[in-house]
């Protein structure tokens, strides 16, 4: 009688390929029992496994899933009698990754649960059953795969899921019987998750400088929680602060209206970072906090300092250096002379300058002294130090004009008092040849601006017929004769 070998494939619900294996005819006992297998279609190793002689299964669990392989038994029994089997071809199955839970909230009488993405092929078909402990009490919630991965557990699912307990969930997904996988996947880790009204977290909380209604104050903005209509009355809203250099928050105000903005106005006039948080609560507490970004707030310009200042004819040129700007870049400067603004000037400006600006339009003269301001984003900084005292001058003048025995002398000074004049005479008596020289006296406290008239009269027999008159202020000598 001749003995037959049939080596089989058995479907699982566990991970890995079943095989199991029948004789017929077989009398003697099995000495050895071998597996050989390969990859199918590939150029790859023979493999072999010894297994126990009275075995009639076998599971590989280390086979790469999704890849064909060919399997063969090997028989030797004590009278050395090799038997073996038939050739089977196996596709060693897919194994579908544990889904990972990425978030876990609890709602009103509901539990959410939203999954990371993962490398699984899965359906509508397919499942994902919720193992779900409460208290001492185990049961599953099955659904439907959804490809957005957030799944809503209700009391419509199970009347089990209400507000104030506090449930252990763990999941699974499971395929259907048309799927390329064939086993449910491993079960994932457990969260705790408390169904609760509380109020969810804000969303789209944002922190950004801001300069009104005053400099370093700060605009929190965000967006009610999405189960604000839930509980949309007797509610308030918490605003929390810190410095990103310490740990703790501040509770600054609470809100009772409906508002998605507040402005934080009371900080500190100097540039610190900051961060916010913001919290609703309802009549069943406190709700999940809305962490912001961190946000430095920004002032006025600390004032500029004037550096040196010197006078020309009808300008003065006045150079400067800005000083800190508070956290926002410095635009502007403002230059006012005797209290009033003689312009403003954008940074291109008095950059391409090296920091010095020329104030034109000025009265040769008169005294000038300087202040200055920066302006950024937040708005003028205070006033700087006044310079020192300069006074602008040109070119002065002088006109001569006679009438018989007097000299009129007029003299312009432009910013630069008369300290000297000389006047000279030539009678006009042809014998008298002698010339007559006059040095006036000029007083201390000549003007700045004021035409000085200055008449000279001569002791002469007749009238004047030329004259010379000499002037000075200490920086320029003027002449005017008629020789």
């Amino acid at each position: 009688m001749s003995i037959l070998l049939e080596l089989n494939q058995e479907l699982s619900e566990l991970s890995g390929t079943h095989l199991k294996w029948s004789y017929n005819g077989l009398t003697e006992p099995i000495h050895e029992l071998t597996l050989i297998y390969v990859k199918k279609n590939v150029d790859d190793s023979i493999n072999s496994i010894l297994l126990n002689p009275l075995s009639m299964e076998y599971s590989l669990n280390n086979l790469e899933p999704g890849v064909e392989y060919l399997f063969m038994l090997n028989v030797v029994d004590f009278n050395r009698t090799v038997l073996t089997s038939n050739s089977l071809s196996v596709e060693n199955p897919l194994v579908l990754s544990a889904p990972v839970i990425a978030s876990a909230s609890g709602l009103d009488r509901a539990l959410q649960i939203e999954l990371e993405e993962d490398s699984n092929s899965l359906n509508e078909n397919d499942k994902v059953e919720f193992i779900i402990r409460r208290d001492n009490t185990l049961f599953i919630i099955s659904k439907a795969f959804d490809a957005s991965g957030v799944y809503v557990l209700g009391v419509a699912d199970d009347s089990r899921i209400d507000n104030n307990y506090t449930y252990k969930v763990a999941l699974r997904f499971v395929p259907s019987d048309a799927s390329q996988y064939r086993v449910p996947s491993s079960i994932s880790s457990s969260v705790f998750v408390e169904p609760t009204n509380k109020p969810n977290i804000p969303q789209s909380i944002l922190l950004s400088a801001n300069h009104e209604p005053s400099p370093y104050s700060l605009i929190l903005s965000w967006t009610r929680p999405n189960d604000f209509a839930e509980w949309s009355s007797n509610f308030n809203i918490q605003i929390h602060l810190k410095k990103t250099s310490e740990i703790n928050y501040t509770l600054k105000t609470v809100l009772t209206a409906d508002v998605l903005t507040y402005t934080i106005s009371d900080l500190e006039q100097q540039s610190f970072e900051y961060m916010a948080k913001v919290i609703y609560v309802n009549r069943f507490g406190a709700g999940v906090p809305a962490i912001s970004n961190a946000m430095i707030n920004y002032g006025v310009p600390d004032a500029p300092s004037i550096l040196a200042v010197s006078a020309g004819d009808g300008f003065a040129d006045v150079t400067f250096t800005n000083n800190a700007d508070n956290g926002r870049p410095i635009l502007f400067v403002k230059v006012l002379a005797n209290g009033v603004n003689k312009g403003t000037f954008f940074r291109s400006d008095y950059d391409r300058w090296n920091f010095t600006i020329r104030i034109t339009g000025l009265t040769n003269g008169e005294t000038y002294d300087f202040a200055m301001q920066s302006q950024n984003q937040a708005g003028w900084s205070s006033m700087s130090e006044s310079s020192e005292i300069v006074i602008p001058a040109g070119a002065p003048s002088m006109t001569v004009s006679k009438s018989g025995k007097t000299l009129t002398i007029q003299y312009t000074p432009n910013g630069r008092a008369l300290q000297q004049l000389t006047a000279l005479a030539l009678d006009g008596d042809v014998a008298i040849t002698d010339e007559i020289i006059k040095s006036i006296d000029v007083s201390q406290n000549q003007s700045l601006t004021a035409v000085q008239t200055i008449t000279v009269d001569f002791d002469c027999s007749s009238d004047i017929v030329n004259y010379l008159a000499v002037s000075s202020n200490g920086t320029d000598a003027l002449t005017v004769k008629n020789f």
